[in-house]
């Protein structure tokens, strides 16, 4: 009989150094809701042999890990949370890049939030470590920070406040996985930047209640200038590409009827 899991960690692991992965790992191994309950999904690209040794290495000794390598040639961080979340089998949703680093109860503050509020999607806030080259961006929130609990009801909820640039990361929220399949949410191919932002918006758009950890600083994001955020090595044609991926954000998002203008 296979384990039941209370939460899948999803990481994309596409450009990190192995030392950082491993600070990431670790963040997970010992969460305060216990690695035991956590099913751990790391996807890497065929190829990077380097990276799936020391993965595979760090990670051989644990049952609840998942390691999945991409053939395709798509090379989009999309694309590997689409496949993390094909192998899934938590009864929550959580991703994390390998930049990422968790706070110790954050999935035990999330998990208790979004299973005593019986909503669909938790959110808490995130902070950045960052690298060499890169600059700074950093989450505000705009929710009352003296509530340790917000629960949000579709339309009921101050959409100027719930869809800023900064909550359209997935990697500071938990997601109900029945929810995600009940309603086919997945990630979209077709957008090269920013397709983590469609994906919140559709989210928001079909979910019935959301709940928000405004004192929960559950996460430490480590930047580098290899990220998709931070362009000074980025083409005109990745430029471009990302004005592309916004605008298309934008449009979904006025199609479900949201509040948009943040874009």
């Amino acid at each position: 009989m296979n384990k039941k899991y209370m939460i899948s960690v999803i990481t994309p692991y596409n450009n990190a150094e192995p030392e950082v992965f491993e600070r990431s790992f670790r963040s997970v191994a010992e969460q305060s809701i216990g690695f035991e309950n956590i099913e751990y999904v790391v996807v890497l690209r065929a190829g990077d042999k380097e990276r799936f040794d020391s993965v595979k290495e760090q990670t051989a000794a644990y049952q609840n890990v998942k390691l999945k390598v991409l053939e395709d040639e798509l090379y989009s961080p999309s694309d590997a949370c689409e496949h993390g979340l094909m192998q899934a089998e938590g009864e929550y949703i959580a991703f994390l890049g390998a930049e990422g680093v968790l706070s110790p109860e954050t999935l035990e503050k999330a998990y208790r939030a979004i299973t005593e509020e019986k909503a669909q999607i938790c959110m808490f806030r995130f902070d950045n470590l960052v690298g060499k080259n890169a600059v700074a961006v950093h989450q505000y929130s705009l929710f009352d920070k003296t509530k340790e609990r917000i629960v949000l009801e579709k339309g009921e909820y101050d959409q100027k406040k719930l869809i800023t640039g900064m909550n359209m990361t997935v990697h500071s929220k938990l997601f109900e996985r029945a929810f995600l399949l009940d309603e086919r949410l997945n990630f979209n191919y077709r957008i090269s930047f920013a397709e983590e932002g469609l994906f919140n918006i559709t989210c928001f758009a079909f979910a019935e209640k959301i709940v928000i950890l405004p004192q929960l600083i559950g996460l430490q994001y480590h930047q580098s200038d290899g990220t998709a955020m931070q362009t000074f090595k980025r083409s005109q044609d990745d430029l471009w590409g990302l004005c592309n991926s916004l605008e298309k954000m934008a449009e979904r998002g006025w199609g479900y009827g949201l509040y948009m203008d943040a874009y």
